[in-house]
């Protein structure tokens, strides 16, 4: 049995991968439902708050079962979350 994963971060001079958390939903929840956001997705976005916090917490389930991965992207100087990757 391998053991659990660390979560990893990974930091440049503006950004901050990390790994994404349910109570990222609340600033995520908004740029899912933004067009300038989405314009170009094939896909109609979470339908609540709740069910975008749930989804992030089986992410983050899934990274410490070597699963999948998931990063929030957050800014550097005030921590803001500004996006995710969804796959990695």
């Amino acid at each position: 049995m391998m053991p659990n994963p660390t979560p990893t971060e990974l930091q440049g001079d503006l950004i901050r991968l990390r790994p994404i958390q349910s109570e990222d939903a609340e600033a995520a929840f908004p740029l899912a439902h933004d067009d300038r956001v989405t314009r170009t997705l094939v896909w109609d976005g979470p339908k609540s708050r709740y069910d975008l916090a749930e989804a992030y917490k089986r992410y983050a389930d899934m990274w410490l079962q070597w699963s999948t991965y998931r990063f929030a992207i957050e800014t550097n100087e005030n921590s803001v979350f500004v996006g995710a990757i969804p796959y990695i």
